[in-house]
């Protein structure tokens, strides 16, 4: 109540004397959102038995709750005589209310997903779905439509650890001042308490799937198939495990060429989810060892970008702590970024100098075939809105996620409002959905419950 009470204050307070900057509004009227809602629960955590805040809480009452009849596995149509495999979760995470696009990129990606799924009739998937998406306090204004609009089961977290309780004083002093969102970033981790499915595939946002990952799915839930494994397409053709815990792919482009020990990229995370490994991810967070130049336990895992947060943290969890259980996934067919596979000589070009993952010869993963691409992240080719096209495996990306989009409007249109796509600008890539290049150019989506973009 206390802590209610003074949101409210400082919130009146400035309003009344004309302080707040919008970020300032967003994030203040978020956390009373959070703290009304969930009932003080998600500050103080007072009747929740748990070291790590949040770890308990469960859909915030904000969000209204989809009843059985009405959830994703039950109302999707499709191949609907074949029992799934299993239902695999989907999470995304939003950290804040700064990116303003955020809600295209969740709808197409949605759309991506059920189209690679047992849903689709064309596709060739034995997998079903469900949708989460993992929520920051200072996201939760912003959430709403992930819900309402999209079907995502919405679960508002806080960082699960005190800032105050890192004992690594160096560590303490630059979480919150690296990666993408500071120590907000940890709440992904949240995903790995989604028990209730057999594996959790964590994505962020501007991440588009091409197609069907069954192979990794059956990898990972019959580990007494040496098919299933030899049918994974690993980095540096790595044997894989029997028993694998999780996938995920290294940014090289991040670390010096021939680093012993790579960040991964955040943005593509597969596992088993196990609510333990949350707490003994929150553990190695509060010790805090975590040195200059050396970075996590001071042995290596660091000096990239976001080796503080998660692209630092996950490396070194599975491979200091439990070696062999985790595939680094080759990059050009899963988390495809088209990124220049050799060290940057000159502007000009980037097919000299040493390869980014230290070996003679190295894959360039803009020349891969685009059929035979699993995911995509625009993180190089730029995101989709930008309305930007930097050509090689970038132009393929683009116009998928344009057909995504383009599906989505046609197929449902109570969800979703036919948008005019009469773009000039590059219609080939674009698909009429650009007039010219930067997101002042992108035609947004439309929605029918505001009848208004949310862009």
């Amino acid at each position: 109540r206390k802590r209610c009470s003074c949101i409210i204050t400082t919130v009146l307070d400035k309003m009344e004397n004309r302080l707040f900057s919008s970020r300032e509004f967003m994030l203040n009227i978020g956390k009373l959102i959070a703290v009304l809602t969930s009932m003080e629960y998600l500050y103080s955590m007072k009747e929740i038995g748990s070291t790590y805040r949040g770890i308990h809480i469960d859909s915030d009452p904000y969000f209204p709750q989809q009843s059985k009849s009405t959830k994703n596995s039950s109302r999707l149509k499709g191949k609907s005589s074949q029992r799934a495999k299993a239902v695999i979760g989907y999470a995304i995470s939003l950290t804040g209310c700064e990116e303003t696009s955020y809600i295209d990129g969740a709808a197409v990606l949605k759309q991506s997903i059920h189209q690679n799924s047992i849903h689709n009739p064309k596709s060739t998937s034995k997998y079903s779905y469900k949708l989460y998406a993992i929520v920051h306090p200072s996201a939760v204004l912003c959430a709403q439509a992930l819900h309402d609009l999209l079907g995502f089961e919405v679960l508002v977290r806080d960082t699960p650890f005190d800032m105050n309780d890192i004992r690594g004083e160096f560590y303490k002093s630059r979480v919150n001042q690296s990666g993408c969102c500071g120590e907000r970033e940890f709440i992904k981790l949240y995903a790995y308490t989604l028990v209730e499915h057999p594996i959790v595939v964590h994505l962020d946002m501007d991440v588009l799937i091409l197609n069907p990952m069954d192979e990794l799915f059956d990898a990972m839930l019959d580990p007494r198939s040496d098919k299933h494994r030899r049918s994974v397409p690993s980095m540096h053709n790595q044997t894989l495990p029997s028993n694998i815990q999780a996938y995920f792919t290294r940014d090289y482009n991040m670390a010096y060429p021939g680093k012993e020990h790579v960040g991964a990229q955040g943005g593509f995370l597969i596992f088993k989810p196990n609510a333990t490994v949350l707490n003994e991810y929150v553990d190695i967070v509060l010790e805090g060892k975590f040195c200059p130049g050396s970075g996590w336990g001071c042995e290596g895992w660091g000096n990239f970008w976001g080796a503080p947060q998660i692209q630092g943290i996950v490396p070194y969890y599975y491979d200091k702590f439990y070696p062999n259980t985790a595939v680094e996934l080759d990059r050009c067919f899963y988390n495809n970024m088209a990124d220049p596979p050799r060290q940057l000589t000159n502007k000009q070009d980037h097919t000299v100098g040493k390869c980014m993952d230290g070996r003679d010869e190295c894959q360039d993963c803009r020349t891969t075939d685009i059929h035979k691409v699993k995911t995509v992240h625009f993180t190089i080719c730029q995101k989709p809105w930008r309305c930007v096209d930097y050509g090689h495996i970038c132009t393929h990306m683009h116009r998928a996620w344009f057909t995504y989009r383009n599906q989505l409007e046609q197929d449902h249109t109570t969800t979703v409002l036919v948008t005019p796509n009469n773009g000039t600008f590059m219609p080939d890539t674009f698909l009429g959905y650009c007039w010219k290049q930067d997101n002042q150019g992108y035609i947004p989506m439309k929605f029918p419950s505001t009848n208004n973009t949310l862009l």
